[in-house]
């Protein structure tokens, strides 16, 4: 009986009734019980405070078709499963759904990133690039993200970072190929004129620079960091006030651009880092409200725990 049953839809069920019969449709192959791992996904759908959200996302999202594909496969579900899909939103969002269910184990997500970007592009290099893109990229990029994982510092912009330097590794020494250069008969007016003719790949191109000389590969060339001015201007104290303030009174401004203006006026935080904060950073006790910064909570000030919370 509906619990509800003077809130039905147009089919005269009411929306928790139908929630439960289009999460069993979902997750049911076709003349098969459900499968007994993807209950806790379905408790987890089914419970959710305002079904309403639910069976919109249900008819609507690339994700639900997804999970629908994957409840027909007679494998069970892991990440390897996942990771044989296209890596994209809605493969994230699944994979989410049964992290939180409990169905798939919690994984470092970015560490993935850059180890499935690893799997995908070495095979079908020229041996000749692939005998230094290789060990660049398992032994020394790859190695160096699972220390800063096993830490908890290794960041999605860390792995944006990781698999750019891969790939500028890889431009360098295709365009040495066109130039029939190796990487040890290469000089450094060779280098210099590659990064005359593409100074964005500068930086990113320091680390495989570093690990040719480590190796002795080449120890002639050298890739000298870009000189940067110093900042010439700075907030006034009654600029930084007046912008604090409005990021903390001001209700026009969307609530997550007053969050994060605050955050970086308060505590000097890159926006890249805002972004990935997650709740469980944040929390409240008797004495305040906090958020985990790295290893160490900061209390934050009323209005914007307020703000937070919300």
């Amino acid at each position: 009986m509906c619990r509800n049953p003077g809130d039905l839809t147009d089919d005269g069920k009411c929306p928790r009734c139908r929630l439960t019969g289009s999460v069993r449709d979902l997750l049911t192959p076709a003349g098969a019980p459900m499968p007994d791992e993807l209950t806790p996904l379905a408790t987890v759908l089914c419970e959710a405070a305002n079904p309403y959200p639910v069976l919109a996302w249900l008819r609507r999202s690339r994700a639900a078709k997804t999970l629908a594909n994957l409840a027909e496969q007679p494998e069970p579900l892991t990440h390897q499963l996942l990771d044989k899909l296209p890596q994209n939103a809605s493969t994230h969002h699944v994979r989410g759904l049964l992290v939180t269910a409990g169905i798939l184990p919690r994984r470092d997500e970015h560490l993935a990133r850059l180890q499935l970007w690893i799997h995908h592009h070495l095979p079908g290099m020229p041996s000749h690039q692939a005998a230094l893109i290789r060990p660049f990229a398992e032994w020394h990029v790859l190695r160096d993200a699972r220390h800063r994982s096993a830490r908890g510092h290794y960041t999605l912009a860390a792995s944006k970072t990781d698999i750019r330097e891969i790939r500028t590794a890889i431009h360098f020494l295709t365009w040495l190929d066109q130039q029939q250069l190796t990487a040890t008969t290469t000089r450094q007016a060779d280098l210099d004129l590659w990064i005359t003719r593409h100074p964005a790949k500068r930086r990113p191109l320091a680390s495989f620079i570093r690990w040719l000389r480590a190796r002795r590969i080449n120890t002639g060339l050298d890739l000298r960091p870009e000189q940067r001015a110093f900042a010439a201007t700075f907030l006034t104290e009654d600029d930084y006030t007046r912008h604090l303030h409005r990021c903390l009174t001001d209700e026009a401004l969307p609530r997550d651009v007053r969050i994060l203006g605050a955050l970086t006026l308060l505590y000097a935080l890159p926006v890249s880092r805002i972004t990935e904060l997650t709740t469980d950073r944040y929390h409240r006790d008797d004495t305040g409200t906090y958020l985990t910064l790295g290893r160490h909570p900061v209390l934050l000030p009323p209005r914007l725990a307020q703000l937070m919370e919300a």
